[in-house]
């Protein structure tokens, strides 16, 4: 059809003003775009609100998933830093037998970091705080199997080890519990209840 018959049937339908039945059926279709057009305006704001409280859940979730990790590797971590002044001061006496090490064994919790190695929230902590922890369980089991071995002397063994644990007390554990306890807030913020 060529452009000018288009152009002159739209000129002739715009100077005719509509008959009742036309308009009719006109006005259903209008009503019928109107309700299709609000449905579709209707599920895309219900999807894009749904997918907002999903992702702040999500967040949530995760930020709190951190904050229990970062607390239970911080009581882990005390505990055993506490057990290893503890065997160094037993230490300070001296060794009543040649099998005192095997009698009594200097032997961590490793719980909490062992499960921290399949958690994907592990990388969420500050890397600062990784490494003190995973230098702290290098250097203590090294440490006591030179002592066991008699490779070193057990004075020193023992300055070894409460220099290994003193580092854990004064600054990861304090660093690791303040940041649970930054973790904490924003949770509480959020309505969340944290213990």
């Amino acid at each position: 059809m060529p452009i000018r018959t288009v152009f002159r049937r739209l000129a002739s339908r715009l100077s005719n003003p509509l008959t009742p039945g036309e308009l009719r059926h006109g006005s259903f279709w209008f009503s019928q775009f109107l309700m299709i057009g609000a449905t579709v305006l209707g599920v895309y704001l219900a999807s894009s609100e749904g997918m907002k409280v999903a992702i702040q859940f999500n967040e949530l979730t995760r930020l709190e998933r951190n904050y229990y990790l970062r607390q239970s590797l911080a009581n882990e971590l005390e505990a055993n830093a506490r057990l290893v002044q503890a065997y160094a001061e037993s230490l300070n006496d001296g060794i009543q037998s040649h099998s005192f090490f095997e009698q009594n064994p200097l032997t961590l919790d490793q719980y909490v970091w062992t499960v921290m190695g399949e958690s994907e929230t592990t990388l969420e902590t500050p890397s600062i705080y990784l490494s003190s922890t995973q230098r702290f369980y290098r250097e203590v089991p090294s440490i006591y199997h030179r002592l066991s071995n008699r490779m070193i002397g057990v004075q020193y063994g023992a300055e070894q080890l409460r220099e290994a644990a003193q580092p854990i007390l004064d600054d990861t554990i304090p660093g690791l519990r303040d940041s649970a306890s930054i973790l904490k807030q924003h949770l509480q913020q959020a309505g969340m209840d944290v213990h």
